[in-house]
């Protein structure tokens, strides 16, 4: 059976994440993973680094559990070259006056012996795909 492509386990990943598959989400993440949402504008909290599956879905369940109504749609994912892959989506959800939200959200993937050991996250998907120099 041959090895999954960077551009693979990251599909695997969003789909395991839209079914809260949290487990499937995080199965091919180094364990001392580091997930950057600094430039995600507004990320709720002080804390904007996580390092490690532990503390990284800990920070998914703080986000997720102050908001409404998530869901994402129009994944996309594009290969950058041999270590990166940008995955990108939109993030629909309801703010505190029940209003909708969306947000364009592009997250780049490092990858190193075929497990993500950094993921940078960013609001627009322009700004990620211009981050990596594909703009």
């Amino acid at each position: 059976m041959s090895q999954a492509s960077h551009e693979e386990i990251v599909r695997r990943a969003f789909d395991s994440f839209q079914r809260l598959d949290l487990d499937g989400f995080t199965a091919e993440w180094a364990p001392d993973v580091v997930w950057d949402v600094s430039g995600y504008d507004d990320w709720p909290g002080e804390k904007t680094v996580y390092r490690g599956t532990a503390e990284v879905l800990d920070g998914f369940a703080h986000y997720l559990a102050g908001i409404k109504g998530f869901q994402t749609s129009g994944h996309e994912v594009i290969p950058v070259d041999h270590q990166r892959v940008i995955g990108l989506h939109n993030e629909h959800r309801t703010n505190e006056e029940d209003r909708p939200v969306l947000l364009e959200i592009g997250v780049v993937y490092l990858f190193i012996d075929d497990e993500v050991v950094r993921a940078d996250v960013y609001t627009g998907h322009t700004r990620a795909r211009r981050v990596v120099g594909l703009l």
